[in-house]
């Protein structure tokens, strides 16, 4: 899926610009890419022309603060999020787990857009629902964009949970095929997770603590899709080791970078390292600018 980096908003002056009367007022104006304005059904004018300045491989525009206010409500389609620079060994863990560490070229980034909507099945012991939801409703209130709730009905959720207590339980996902259980997600075209199966294999996992364990687990991991990175301490639910989690603080700020940076949705590895380059140059030449990501929702 392409990835929507037409909104590259520049707030701040430019130390190039000369210092004349017609020039000094674009050093209290807004720069924006011309794309984000054609995208909001703008026709530019010849008169917008002569206030387009070159930067890079962009065309941006002097705007005042009346028509920024203006262009954001243009079209409550398009959503955007300021640019958060991060370093690199928090964005090479970050890409390890979101998009693996083999590069595949087809690998893409993936959130869900709605609520998380979880049901469990009544093989679903009470006192682990509690302990799942407890922990669920932990993470939901530190992200904005997130929110993970209990449903009543089969029905009313996207989020499926049940256990196999006996051999003559029914097995309701049995593409999830590993031997203690796991889970099975689906997304749509626009890589946003719609549905999720999670599964627990009591049988096998015997222990009340570890099938607890396991739910957290795969709940974590079914918020975007997610893989490992093995440099990653054993108590992270991102690391590759076979012990009982916890969420640390390094698990939270990669679960909110997720879901702030959701405008990413469907990029590839190949596109996101292009997108964290570009703003990167950006800042090194105006260290005081603020950019921002533009997305159609």
């Amino acid at each position: 899926m392409k990835l929507f980096l037409c909104a590259l908003f520049l707030l701040g002056s430019f130390n190039s610009f000369s210092q004349d009367t017609t020039m000094e007022k674009w050093h209290s104006s807004t720069f924006i890419n011309i794309n984000t304005i054609r995208s909001t059904g703008y026709i530019l004018t010849k008169k917008d022309s002569l206030n387009f300045v070159i930067e890079g491989e962009d065309t941006l525009l002097a705007v005042d603060k009346k028509y920024l206010k203006n262009l954001k409500t243009v079209n409550t389609r398009k959503v955007s999020v300021k640019y958060e620079p991060k370093d690199s060994l928090f964005l090479e863990t970050y890409k390890n787990i979101v998009f693996g560490k083999n590069k595949n070229a087809k690998s893409t980034l993936k959130i869900w857009k709605d609520d998380v909507k979880i049901y469990f099945d009544p093989s679903v012991p009470e006192l682990h629902q509690k302990s799942l939801m407890n922990f669920a409703e932990g993470i939901s209130n530190e992200i904005d964009s997130l929110t993970i709730r209990k449903v009543d009905t089969k029905k009313d959720s996207n989020y499926f949970i049940y256990y196999l207590n006996d051999k003559s339980d029914k097995d309701f996902e049995p593409k999830i095929v590993n031997k203690n259980g796991g889970y099975h997600v689906t997304w749509n075209s626009k890589q946003q997770i719609t549905s999720a199966s999670l599964k627990i294999n009591a049988i096998n996992v015997k222990s009340s603590e570890y099938q607890i364990a396991n739910l957290k687990f795969n709940l974590v991991r079914t918020l975007g899709y997610f893989g490992e990175d093995a440099s990653l301490e054993c108590n992270s639910y991102f690391s590759n080791c076979p012990v009982i989690r916890s969420l640390i603080p390094l698990d939270l700020e990669l679960l909110k970078y997720h879901y702030s940076y959701g405008v990413y949705k469907g990029t590839t590895r190949d596109n996101f390292e292009k997108m964290h380059r570009k703003m990167r140059s950006t800042l090194r030449q105006h260290p005081n600018a603020e950019l921002y990501i533009d997305h159609t929702l």
